[in-house]
C-alpha cells in the first residue's frame, strides 16, 4: 500500500501544479484507489499486471507475438463500424470476410480501400477482428465496470489500430508494439474522458463504475454536471492512469525504431488534453476543454522535428 501511495503521489506531481489546490484532497492510496488497487507500473514491463494481456505478450515484452499469433492470424479482414452501421456493412456483403486479399473486393468504397491496403501491406487479420469483436461487445452502451475493462476495450480498438499503422509503416518491432499497447490504452482512456460531457447530455455515463463508487459519485452527478471535489477526484484518478501509460511508453523510446514515431504522434493531442484538464483542476465540464487547441499543429511539428513521441 505504501508503494501504491508513493506512485500515486509521483503521478500527481506530473499531472498537477507543484502547489496542490488547498481545497483538493490528497489522493487515495493506490494508482486509482480501486478495489483491488491497480498496481503501479514498474520496470520495463507491465506484463505482470495489465489485465487480459497474458495471451498477447511475447516473452517479457508487452508487444504482439510475432510467432504463433501472426501465423494463426493469416491475412486481414474486418469492418470497424459499430451499431446499425456495422449491420449495414455486413448486409452489403462486407462482413468479416470483406477484407480478404483473395478474390474481388466487396461492395462499398471503404471496404475496397481497406481491402487494397490489406493486400498491399499484408495487414494482420487478427487486429481487424479484435476491433470488430470488441465494438460488438459494447453495443449495449453500458458503463465500464472497472478501469481494467476500459483498458481492455482501448487495447482491442485503439491499440489494434496502432498495430495496423505500424504494419503499414513497415515496422515489426516488439518495442514499438509495446509502446503502441500503452499509447492505445492512454488514447482510449482520454477519449472516454473527452466524450463524457457529450454523453452526459444524452443521459449516459461510461466512466468506470468502481472509481465512481470509490469517491461516492453516481452517474446522476455527472449527468447533472456537478463539479464537487469528489467528482473531480474521479476524473483525476482516471486521467492519472492515462498519464502512467504515456510515461511508460516513453520510458523505452530509445529502443523504438524512429520509423515507428509517426504512428505515435497522437500523443500530442493526449498530452494537450491531460495538461488542459489539470489546469482546470479536473473539472471535465469546463468550457475550455471543448475548444480546439490552435497550438496542436505547432506541437506536432516540434515533436516530429525532435523525433520524439
Amino acid at each position: 500500500m505504501g508503494e501504491n501511495r508513493g506512485t500515486r503521489e509521483h503521478v500527481g506531481r506530473h499531472l498537477r501544479d507543484n502547489k496542490r489546490l488547498p481545497h483538493h484532497p490528497q489522493p487515495h492510496p493506490g494508482v486509482l484507489g480501486c478495489h483491488p488497487p491497480v498496481p503501479p507500473l514498474s520496470g520495463a514491463d507491465s506484463a505482470g499486471w495489465l489485465p487480459g494481456e497474458a495471451a498477447r505478450h511475447d516473452g517479457q515484452h508487452g508487444g504482439r507475438s510475432h510467432g504463433a499469433e501472426r501465423a494463426a492470424a493469416g491475412g486481414g479482414s474486418g469492418c470497424a463500424q459499430r451499431g446499425p452501421a456495422a449491420g449495414a456493412c455486413r448486409r452489403a456483403g462486407g462482413g468479416r470476410g470483406g477484407l480478404e486479399p483473395a478474390g474481388s473486393p466487396r461492395r462499398g468504397a471503404v471496404l475496397r480501400r481497406a481491402g487494397a491496403a490489406v493486400k498491399r501491406h499484408n495487414l494482420t487479420k487478427m487486429w481487424f477482428m479484435k476491433i470488430i469483436d470488441e465494438r460488438e461487445k459494447n453495443l449495449d452502451d453500458r458503463a465500464y465496470r472497472n478501469i481494467q475493462e476500459l483498458e481492455k476495450y482501448a487495447e482491442n480498438t485503439q491499440s489494434a489500430l496502432l498495430y495496423l499503422t505500424l504494419e503499414m509503416l513497415g515496422v515489426r518491432d516488439v518495442h514499438a508494439d509495446h509502446a503502441a499497447s500503452h499509447i492505445g490504452k492512454a488514447q482510449g482512456i482520454v477519449t472516454c474522458l473527452r466524450a463524457t460531457p457529450y454523453h452526459c447530455t444524452r443521459q449516459k455515463v461510461f466512466l468506470p463504475m468502481d472509481v465512481c463508487m470509490l469517491h461516492g459519485v453516481s452517474q446522476e452527478d455527472f449527468i447533472r454536471g456537478k463539479q464537487e471535489k469528489n467528482v473531480r477526484d474521479v476524473i483525476y484518478d482516471i486521467a492519472s492512469q492515462a498519464h502512467i501509460h504515456l510515461e511508460h511508453a516513453r520510458s523505452f523510446s530509445k529502443k523504438v525504431p524512429v520509423k515507428a514515431y509517426p504512428a505515435f504522434f497522437c500523443t500530442v493531442a493526449l498530452d494537450d488534453y491531460l495538461c488542459n484538464v489539470r489546469k482546470v483542476d479536473f473539472n471535465i465540464f469546463h468550457p475550455s476543454l471543448q475548444r480546439k487547441s490552435t497550438l496542436l499543429p505547432l506541437h506536432l511539428y516540434i515533436r516530429s522535428w525532435k523525433k520524439t513521441y
